[in-house]
């Protein structure tokens, strides 16, 4: 167990109990994402507290206080969820964002990063740029093909 993981758990409890602001009844979608951010991160009885509070991933000092999350973050726009940009990085305001389904899939430990453009980009991503299918890209480059080679020598035409 991560030292002061106790510490933050009590915290976090104590905090749900003296929640005042008026978005908990019926709950908000913003003040949902902050539960679920703080009980994933502090709440050692989350499902998902492996992927995140024993990982490391932490939620900055200010946004314990739900009325600064929603004053850093906005208010969340359809069809987003939020999302760390830096998937190893805190809940922080310079880290977090509300991305799409699609941005989410993508920011995962699973997925293989690649240098591209000057950029660290999911396969799929430049594989999209380029105009290839991921798994094509994925086996020029398991075949040993530089990723210079891999993302630019067209397709064969049969």
């Amino acid at each position: 167990m991560r030292r002061g993981e106790n510490l933050a758990a009590i915290r976090y409890l104590v905090i749900e109990a003296n929640t005042k602001h008026g978005e908990s009844r019926p709950p908000t979608s913003e003040y949902q994402a902050w539960k679920h951010m703080m009980s994933r991160c502090n709440n050692l009885n989350d499902a998902k507290y492996s992927r995140y509070g024993r990982r490391g991933i932490e939620v900055c000092e200010r946004w314990y206080d739900y009325q600064s999350f929603l004053e850093d973050m906005g208010r969340r726009p359809k069809g987003t969820t939020l999302g760390r940009i830096d998937n190893d990085g805190d809940y922080e305001p310079k880290n977090c964002e509300w991305q799409t389904h699609k941005v989410q899939a993508r920011n995962t430990r699973r997925n293989r990063l690649i240098l591209f453009q000057g950029k660290r980009r999911p396969l799929i991503e430049v594989a999209e740029m380029i105009g290839l299918k991921r798994s094509t890209l994925e086996q020029r480059l398991k075949r040993g093909w530089s990723l210079r080679r891999a993302t630019t020598t067209p397709l064969r035409e049969w």
